[in-house]
């Protein structure tokens, strides 16, 4: 399966941690061009401050073989006053 999604890209939002990131990394690792995207990373925690980062992230979908880009984006809607 390493190769089944060979030219193919995927958008994973929420890759920061959890099902989020485990869906990024076999994206990854199955041949996908992976773009990942979360809130927190090594220099901008999230409000949670959970030691998991998008950059992190990026590193373990190219430690399964993957090619990826990851970055930081926020998507929460918050109101304007």
């Amino acid at each position: 399966m390493a190769d089944a999604l060979t030219g193919r890209v995927a958008l994973v939002a929420g890759a920061t941690r959890g099902a989020g990131r485990a869906i990024a990394v076999e994206l990854a690792r199955a041949g996908a061009f992976v773009y990942a995207t979360g809130r927190s990373t090594r220099s901008a925690r999230s409000e949670y401050d959970r030691p998991e980062t998008i950059e992190e992230t990026g590193e373990l979908m190219r430690a399964a073989g993957g090619r990826s880009y990851s970055d930081r984006a926020d998507r929460v809607l918050r109101p304007v006053a």
